[in-house]
């Protein structure tokens, strides 16, 4: 039998077999990208493979140099055939349709989904060599022999690869804790909430739109802040949630069904028992909600309209900017003393932004200037540049949450966007000339607030040359 496994078939009835097992994981690589959940996916392999078999029955092992290749061509040929045959099917599947009453339950999907996207996020974490080894072996299901010659590897060298990639899959914190979070933050009702933890609170009435707020906050760095959601059963029971959790963002859903008054008017008691209480709005774009006035009356910390404007950041966003928001609103009030009335919406921007480890760029398109314009505008006004604006903001953000949450600041910087611990306590010495230690020694935001204020008092140019000589000294 050649090298391509298969020229004796005739003799041998049972090789045309092994090949096709051979096969089976390649075609499964290369039809996926056509399915649409695990069951086409299943068919597509199906029908493959009886394609594949009848045709090998028709050819001559000397037309194909690699069976591989050749499988993957046909299957390709094929799916794309059973595609254009069948429009309606291609491309169907989307997080925004209605889930079919035959087909998995809303949680089972982004379960899936929430499998899938740890993994991969895992596997580009590693080295190049073993995400290379993992991807031919294990995803495209290779030999190891056919995957150490397209590395240009041993096949010794290959399996080495291959080991030490699945002992650091196996201690990557991703893999090992995406399915507790997941279940997690399926926990409803108040006697599931324990003293001490600090997680998102929700009231939701329309299941996909829990989904949203779940793959928000329990899927990313997000989840080393805040201690997953936990979904209120009804208005008396979102109220004794957030009394034992202060501080804790609350999403609410003001069209949630109630046999005592409207939503607004739960909403008004709501805010007149937790004066404090950090109010995420969550609902339809065209409700009575989201007039100005009700805006105003209750205070939402931020808004987000059901399949507009709630996908994954900005849920993890409105989050973050509800969470201890108290701390940053009396800074601002501070802050809006002190500086001209024309640089109050710079100042509030700079905060919000800084959330999302913003840019420079990212600020002035927000403020719909350009960056030279908004430096000149800091010059004119006398403030610290908008890059050590946003590094100040960011220093205080990170610290506040600190502190709330009782977390060390390597992760709560990287629920903040860093990719690295190191990389914010580099910018704290960058821009205050002390470790993160010393920072919080000296009384974390509070320290970082006092700072803020003195620059825009002092004018940046004046901050600048005091740093340069304590430095010098």
């Amino acid at each position: 039998m050649s090298a391509n496994g298969y020229e004796g078939r005739r003799k041998h009835p049972q090789a045309s077999e092994d090949v096709l097992l051979r096969l089976s994981p390649v075609i499964r690589k290369a039809s996926e990208r056509y399915a649409v959940d695990d069951d086409h996916a299943d068919d597509l392999v199906h029908d493959c493979l009886v394609h594949i078999a009848v045709k090998l029955r028709r050819c001559r092992a000397e037309d194909i140099e690699s069976i591989e290749a050749w499988a993957w061509k046909v299957t390709h040929n094929l799916c794309e055939s059973i595609r254009r045959a069948a429009p309606a099917i291609h491309g169907a599947w989307d997080d925004r349709c209605e889930i079919p009453d035959s087909g998995p339950l809303p949680d089972q999907l982004l379960e899936r989904k929430l499998r899938r996207a740890a993994v991969r996020a895992a596997v580009r974490k590693l080295p190049r060599s073993q995400r290379d080894a993992i991807e031919l072996v294990y995803l495209q299901g290779l030999s190891h022999k056919t995957a150490a010659s397209r590395l240009g590897v041993g096949v010794n060298a290959l399996r080495a690869s291959v080991y030490r990639a699945i002992h650091s899959l196996r201690g990557m914190r991703d893999l090992a804790v995406w399915r507790e979070s997941f279940h997690k933050n399926a926990m409803c009702g108040i006697r599931n909430l324990d003293d001490g933890q600090h997680p998102v609170l929700a009231l939701e009435s329309e299941t996909w739109a829990r989904d949203r707020i779940r793959a928000g906050i329990c899927y990313g760095e997000i989840d080393r802040l805040l201690d997953g959601v936990y979904f209120a059963t009804g208005w008396d029971d979102l109220y004794e949630m957030a009394r034992r959790a202060p501080g804790c963002p609350v999403v609410v859903d003001p069209c949630f069904p109630t046999t005592r008054r409207s939503g607004i008017e739960e909403l008004r008691v709501l805010r007149a028992r937790l004066p404090t209480c950090p109010i995420i709005g969550h609902g339809h774009a065209r409700g009575a909600w989201c007039r100005a006035s009700v805006r105003h009356e209750i205070g939402f910390v931020a808004i987000l309209r059901k399949g507009l404007d709630d996908d994954r950041e900005a849920v993890r966003l409105a989050a973050l900017r509800a969470t201890d928001c108290d701390e940053t609103e009396r800074l601002l009030d501070r802050i809006r003393k002190c500086v001209p009335r024309s640089m109050h919406h710079l100042l509030d921007a700079t905060l919000h932004e800084s959330l999302t480890r913003s840019s420079v760029a990212r600020l002035a398109e927000k403020l719909g200037l350009t960056p030279r314009t908004l430096a000149r505008n800091c010059r004119t006004h006398r403030l610290p540049t908008p890059k050590r604006l946003l590094s100040l903001a960011v220093i205080f953000h990170v610290e506040r949450l600190a502190r709330w949450s009782g977390h060390k600041r390597g992760p709560t910087a990287l629920a903040l966007g860093f990719s690295d611990a190191a990389n914010y306590a580099h910018l704290v010495k960058r821009t205050l000339g002390a470790t993160p230690t010393e920072i919080a020694r000296r009384g974390g935001p509070d320290f970082v607030a006092m700072m803020m204020l003195r620059e825009l008092r002092c004018g940046g140019a004046d901050a600048a040359n005091r740093r340069s000589k304590n430095s010098a000294a």
